[in-house]
């Protein structure tokens, strides 16, 4: 496989921050770690309500491979350009205050 470069995601209002994919074989892996990178606000999220998008709004299907992602015509991904982490399509659930 060859190395591909750390991705930019963001999370909420969060600045985007680099996520590497080395090692994902596709969409649901890099949801994964991406999870991990922003894990004070997303530890206590069940992975399966996590969802990937891109900058535009397009969901990103979880069997989809990285590589093909980062090839296909169009992608871009920038710190200006992020792909966009989300909860069960945008609904947040209440934390409690500990």
């Amino acid at each position: 496989m060859t190395e591909l470069e750390p991705l930019f995601v963001q999370y909420l209002d969060t600045e985007p921050i680099e996520v590497d994919p080395t090692g994902c074989r596709d969409i649901a892996d890099f949801i994964e770690i991406a999870q991990k990178k922003f894990s004070t606000e997303l530890d206590e999220f069940p992975l399966a309500k996590l969802t990937l998008h891109r900058y535009t709004g397009t969901k990103l299907k979880g069997d989809i491979k990285i590589t093909s992602l980062v090839k296909s015509n169009g992608f871009i991904n920038n710190y200006d350009n992020p792909l966009l982490l989300r909860y069960a399509d945008g609904l947040l659930p209440l934390t409690r205050k500990t």
